[in-house]
Formats: C-alpha cells, structure tokens, sequence
C-alpha cells in the first residue's frame, strides 16, 4: 500500500502554506451559506435559543468524540482483525496495522478527544466574557464543521485536506479566545481585518481560478 511521505524541504514549504490557507479561508468559510443555514436550522427548526447555539455545538461535538466515533473506530477494528479485545482495549489499538483505515479511525478518535477541552473551554470564556453573540456562534459552528471535516478526512486518509481542516478549526478557538481576553475595540478591529484580508485573499485565488478555466 502507497503511503503519503515528506521530507524535511517539501513539509517545510508544504505546512506553511496549508496553514495560512486554513487562517484565511476560516472567516470565508464561517460566513458561508452552509454555516447560516446550519444555524438557521437550530434556531428555527429546533428550537435552539441564539444564545444556546455554541453550547449546543459543543454537545454535538462531545456526541461525535465520545460516542459516535469510538464506534466506527471499534467497528472498523473487528473488520480488520476480525476480533476485539476487550480486557486490554488499548492494547490490541496499538497492534493495528498503521496505514489501514482502522488505526486512523482510531487515531482521528484520540484527536477529537483532545480537542474537546479546548473548544469548551474557549466557548464557556467567550461566553462569560459577553463576545458578541454573532460571532459566538459563527465561530462554535465553524469550529465543529472543522472538526467533522477534519474526521472525515483521517479516514478517508485525505492528509492535506486533514491539516487545513485542523487549522481552521484552531483559528475558532483563537478567535473566541482572543476577543474574550482581548481590549473590546481592539479585538473587533483585528477580527474585522481579519475577516477582510480572508475574504479578500479567497476572493482572489477563485477569480485566478475562475480565469484559468475559462
């Protein structure tokens, strides 16, 4: 089986730009039609209050870490070996082959457990610190899509789709983190840059984009 391998030069010109790929396409993507329509869905077919909505993310977000994808993980696993190991768990994790999908679902499990910390702690800031509510929300909803996205591509072993994944949704949890303990006016004028430069840069690469197709 073929395997995706960098070395040193190609993950040093690689990474950087997949990073300031996912730190400018976040605010493009946080107010994407998708992302409103998902909050238009809570909001008004569920029922979820505005203010509930990062709360309501998290609980979704814990679901997937804690239930939904310790199960696909387990399920795949039995589907590989044809057997589990339930006195010692862990270790039978650890004897799976390392590029079949069972130990990237499980590894793609490990790293949803990781993160869950961080995004509640960031959304329970946020929220104690009064952050505007439309940015709580766009940011929280921004941060699970991320996430599902960011599952999905470990097992389907997307690795460059994975990493901008990954980043995006840490630029969620910076953002509420920062215009938590940041000086109000200040952190709304970087967050309004931000969004510009974002929008702008993306702007522009789908017009070259556009222009070379045509």
């Amino acid at each position: 089986m073929s395997t995706f391998v960098m070395g040193p030069l190609q993950t040093l010109a690689l990474y950087p730009a997949l990073f300031a790929t996912a730190w400018l396409a976040a605010p493009v993507f946080a107010q994407s039609a998708a992302l409103h329509s998902l909050k238009v869905y809570l909001v008004g077919t569920l029922g979820v209050e505005p203010q509930a909505v990062p709360f309501a993310v998290l609980f979704a977000l814990i679901v997937l870490a804690h239930a939904v994808s310790p199960i696909v993980a387990y399920l795949l696993q039995l589907r590989e070996r044809g057997y589990l190991t339930p006195e010692n768990p862990r270790l039978s994790r650890e004897q799976l082959s390392g590029h079949r999908v069972a130990a990237r679902a499980m590894a793609a499990h490990y790293n949803l457990l990781e993160g869950v910390a961080a995004f509640a702690s960031a959304v329970i800031v946020a929220h104690a610190r009064k952050v505007d509510l439309s940015v709580r929300i766009a940011m929280s909803l921004l941060h699970v899509a991320a996430r599902v996205a960011h599952w999905l591509s470990y097992l389907l072993n997307v690795p460059l789709a994975r990493t901008v994944a990954y980043h995006v949704g840490l630029a969620a949890i910076t953002v509420l983190f920062g215009l938590a303990v940041a000086p109000a006016p200040w952190a709304r004028g970087v967050y309004g840059e931000w969004a510009a430069v974002g929008g702008k840069s993306v702007g522009w690469v789908a017009a070259k984009i556009a222009g070379a197709m045509s």
